[in-house]
């Protein structure tokens, strides 16, 4: 799985408040976290996070920056190691799009619970020289598509480069 976040693209922590601003839950997954840019934000809106990336290394490196702040593992959200109904949020920065949609989104379908909220933020379509390539990525429309029986409960443009979706599982 190979990630296309150009390293000199400021992704800034305020996604995370812009899109969860006056939510508080319970338990939520950083889906695809990466090196946890997004975790520190995200603490101020669950009681219980769990971190969850398929790079090993990346795993690792969330352990040693949160200890046991955050729950830090390596599963492929393909086949999340998860109860079902379990979490109130999943995230994903920049990642949906590297995963099996179709398995992914039954997985991520699996383990939100009824009113739980998934949080987007991802690449606009365009072609900009920066991040993954367009034929990969997904549009607003798209995600829309994907998650059709969510409903949408804010839409954000984040500039020239990105925007984010909450949408609630109804």
């Amino acid at each position: 799985m190979r990630r296309f976040l150009h390293r000199g693209m400021v992704n800034s922590p305020d996604v995370v408040d812009r899109l969860l601003e006056g939510l508080s839950l319970g338990r939520g997954m950083n889906l695809g976290c990466g090196d946890g840019f997004y975790c520190e934000p995200l603490l101020r809106y669950v009681l219980e996070l769990y971190c969850v990336d398929a790079n090993e290394a990346n795993v690792e490196l969330v352990k040693s920056k949160f200890g046991g702040r955050v729950k830090a593992m390596r599963a492929l959200a393909e086949e999340l190691p998860f109860d079902d109904s379990s979490f109130d949020l999943v995230f994903m920065a920049n990642s949906f799009h590297d995963f099996d949609r179709e398995r992914a989104k039954a997985e991520v379908n699996r383990v939100l619970r009824q009113g739980g909220y998934i949080a987007i933020y991802d690449w606009k379509k365009n072609y900009i020289g920066l991040g993954p390539p367009p034929w990969i990525r997904m549009s607003e429309e798209d995600y829309l598509r994907t998650f059709e029986r969510y409903q949408l409960v804010k839409r954000l443009d984040f500039g020239e480069h990105h925007y984010g979706l909450l949408l609630r599982k109804l």
